[in-house]
């Protein structure tokens, strides 16, 4: 098979496959644990599916003199995003059917980010196609950044239904995918900056949370 075709074939999985995903996410609260279980299966299943057509990918079009210097990158960054995967895994692995607020994960990597795990895998991918020097593994690393965010929106606003406040004041604490914001957050809290000053717009405020000096007027 071309590599155009081929490409356009597991683009299409992943659309269809992330788009299940994303209905699984806004129907779970519909099903008992029997069903929750079987959802599991079926994302792991997609995801695994996903996985093995992108490195088929990559072995089409492996650059058969590929820069060292970028191989070295691509293979750090890709051990980055799997051993981040791996982490986050580790800590979700009970989460499915904890009760109440036990199943809200706030340790380990999802203290950086509310989402590493999407994180993981797409720094996965960049640093794959990097190694492999693949034009085509790029491309279709930037549809899975677009897939996974548009399927962290719709996990969003049902992890907001079933945690409620408590899952807000997270949200409010963690950034989803930059660990870099969290930090500046936590940062901001630790100094005890203010985050509104008296008649001042969106802007000053926003250099306020910055800890940075309100910006003349003019």
């Amino acid at each position: 098979m071309k590599l155009p075709a081929y490409f356009a074939l597991i683009l299409a999985y992943m659309v269809a496959g992330y788009s299940l995903i994303a209905w699984k996410y806004h129907n779970y609260l519909r099903f008992g644990r029997r069903g929750r279980t079987l959802l599991a299966y079926l994302h792991a299943a997609i995801v695994l599916g996903n996985i093995a057509f992108f490195l088929g990918l990559v072995s089409l079009d492996y650059r058969a003199t590929p820069s060292i210097g970028r191989q070295v990158l691509g293979l750090g960054v890709t051990n980055l995003g799997i051993f981040l995967m791996f982490w986050a895994a580790v800590h979700l692995r009970h989460a499915i059917f904890a009760p109440g607020e036990a199943g809200l994960v706030r340790e380990g990597p999802f203290k950086l980010v509310r989402h590493p795990i999407y994180l993981g895998g797409s720094l996965a991918a960049f640093g794959l196609s990097a190694y492999a020097g693949s034009l085509w593994a790029f491309l279709y690393s930037c549809f899975l950044v677009l897939s996974l965010y548009a399927v962290s929106r719709v996990e969003e606003r049902e992890l907001l239904a079933r945690f409620g406040p408590v899952y807000e004041a997270y949200r409010k604490r963690v950034a989803g995918w930059n660990p870099m914001s969290t930090w500046g957050r936590s940062w901001v809290e630790a100094e005890g900056h203010v985050t509104q000053a008296p008649h001042s717009g969106p802007r000053q405020s926003r250099r306020l949370r910055l800890g940075k000096p309100p910006a003349h007027p003019f």
